[in-house]
């Protein structure tokens, strides 16, 4: 897992006990403060095309 070591040194943590896993899963992850931002934004908008959503 690529996360190990950042999750064992604490820079990251599970927001959940237990999670499901999922071959195909994509995850948008930016800061609260830039969701409003045009890239942000655009890239969101492009995700969701592409995968149909």
């Amino acid at each position: 897992m690529l996360v190990e070591r950042d999750l064992a040194e604490g820079r990251l943590v599970k927001p959940f006990a237990e999670v499901q896993g999922c071959e195909l899963a994509y995850y948008l992850v930016y800061r609260k403060q830039s969701r409003q931002q045009p890239a942000v934004l655009a890239f969101k908008a492009w995700l969701l095309e592409e995968i149909g959503g």
